[in-house]
């Protein structure tokens, strides 16, 4: 990362931190290579542990449309999508930021995220998304034989990229607090 507005701080339990200034999105490079990215040998061994504990985080670049509310309002009703809102201690920051990850199972749409909850998307045999459809946070989850995988898309970068996007979320966030709808996905 060469912009000067994004500095990573410190690496604590594997979650990297960051120190927010003026931020401007979306100027995350990612390598979407699926022969990079994936290892279907160490998933399968594996069994999911890493989509067993959260959901993926998604990237405004994962939808090939422009970021409004009502947009965004009918992805989340799909499903499968929930809004967190991670808090300004877990990334070491000034502000609370609101982020969208693919949701838990058995979770609300505006999830507060308390313990380890599996992700809506995990079946038996894997991601129901296809490597082409799935968020950034899924195809960038690079597969370790020691079954510790890491993400090259992760929490700070999408802190980091939805920051611009907060007045949508957060009113994303009061009108689909009481609400709830049925994952449609595959």
């Amino acid at each position: 990362m060469t912009d000067s507005n994004f500095s990573r701080k410190d690496v604590y339990e594997g979650l990297e931190f960051l120190e927010f200034a003026p931020l401007t999105p979306r100027r995350i490079e990612k390598d979407m290579t699926e022969a990079n990215n994936t290892n279907y040998e160490c998933c399968k061994k594996c069994g999911g542990k890493c989509c067993k504990t959260c959901g993926c985080c998604i990237s405004p670049d994962d939808f090939n449309h422009e970021i409004s509310f009502e947009f965004l309002k009918q992805e989340i009703k799909k499903g499968y999508i929930s809004i967190e809102y991670i808090d300004h201690e877990d990334i070491h920051s000034d502000m609370g930021i609101y982020i969208l990850r693919v949701r838990n199972l058995d979770s609300p749409i505006v999830d507060p995220h308390i313990g380890k909850h599996q992700c809506i998307l995990l079946r038996e045999n894997g991601c129901k998304l296809t490597y082409a459809e799935r968020p950034s946070g899924g195809k960038l989850l690079i597969p370790s034989k020691t079954e510790k995988c890491y993400s090259k898309y992760g929490l700070v970068e999408c802190c980091y990229e939805w920051s611009s996007y907060q007045e949508i979320l957060n009113a994303l966030s009061d009108y689909f607090l009481e609400k709830d709808f049925p994952c449609i996905i595959g």
